[in-house]
């Protein structure tokens, strides 16, 4: 519990020169995450970038508003690292996950100009897409979590 507790603390101390990146794995009630096609054909999570002098939470939680109409709430850290892009500049990105009240079935996603597609899929199908590594990662953690190992 306690090293637990150290890699939150240590995903808190952001470098402050990049810009942070927060996403989120929303898992439904039946074990299904949301993953979301990019109109480049990349997948992806949702949640996007956290303003400056705003919480990263509070910002997740409105970057999933903004992404998919969706509520979700009680986002638990799974992940963080430095993503280093030749272009467009490093960010630091953190995942957190956060369990949805009903079946995939139940949802709609309200998709923004980001995104063409989604679907909701379990875990190991997920890592199945297009996904950028440390995003397959994290929902591997999730999945270990949810005690599909």
């Amino acid at each position: 519990m306690l090293l637990q507790w150290r890699r939150i603390f240590e995903a808190m101390r952001i470098p402050r020169r990049l810009p942070v990146s927060a996403k989120a794995i929303l898992v439904t009630r039946d074990g299904k995450v949301l993953v979301m096609r990019k109109t480049s054909g990349l997948w992806d999570l949702p949640g996007g970038k956290v303003d400056d002098g705003e919480k990263i939470r509070k910002a997740l939680k409105r970057e999933v508003l903004e992404e998919t109409g969706l509520k979700a709430k009680k986002f638990r850290y799974v992940a963080s690292w430095v993503k280093a892009h030749p272009h467009v500049g490093d960010r630091y990105v953190i995942v957190y996950e956060a369990d949805l009240k009903h079946n995939a079935k139940h949802y709609e996603v309200m998709l923004s100009e980001e995104h063409d597609s989604y679907e909701f899929m379990k875990p190991r199908a997920a890592l199945k897409k297009k996904l950028a590594y440390g995003y397959k990662t994290a929902i591997s953690m999730c999945d270990r979590r949810m005690g599909n190992v």
